[in-house]
């Protein structure tokens, strides 16, 4: 929602109208802890999969609802909290390939904003940002398993 520069949520979706003794209650019950997960690599690279997708998706869906300054800011991204939990050093590869995302999807917004459209060399820069991080992160999954190897591609093989 910050991303798209929403600061503020009205309506019945959240809470019917309250006088300010009932939206004190109302806040209150929120918690104000991040979830403690993932804590495996594995976890980090579903939580990033799943975030960045739904992310890429709805700024290729709908680019003019998201502020481009907002989006290259990494530390407004939840993956964020998620390398953290995992240890990830903010100086790591994985760490580099998750701001450069964030930069590539702000330049894809910026584009379309300023121009209209994107040039196919932006959409794949893009994409390749979005695949740079999740593949950083097996890599990173290979180096710490004490398993089996994953793929290079991540992808398993199916029949020997």
């Amino acid at each position: 929602m910050e991303a798209m520069g929403i600061d503020l949520l009205q309506g019945y979706a959240i809470s019917v109208p309250l006088p300010l003794e009932g939206i004190m209650t109302f806040l209150k019950g929120f918690p104000r802890e991040h979830h403690p997960y993932p804590r495996t690599l594995f976890g980090l690279y579903a939580i990033a999969l799943s975030l960045h997708g739904r992310m890429s998706r709805s700024v290729r869906q709908s680019p003019s609802l998201f502020d481009p300054r907002l989006l290259s800011e990494v530390l407004n991204c939840p993956v964020e909290d998620a390398l953290e939990r995992v240890g990830i050093d903010r100086d790591s590869a994985i760490e580099s390939r998750h701001e450069d995302y964030h930069r590539q999807m702000a330049y894809f917004v910026r584009s379309i904003k300023n121009y209209g459209t994107v040039t196919e060399v932006v959409d794949r820069e893009f994409a390749r940002a979005e695949e740079a991080m999740l593949e950083s992160v097996l890599a990173e999954y290979r180096k710490r398993s004490s398993g089996p190897p994953v793929p290079e591609n991540g992808r398993v093989r199916k029949g020997g």
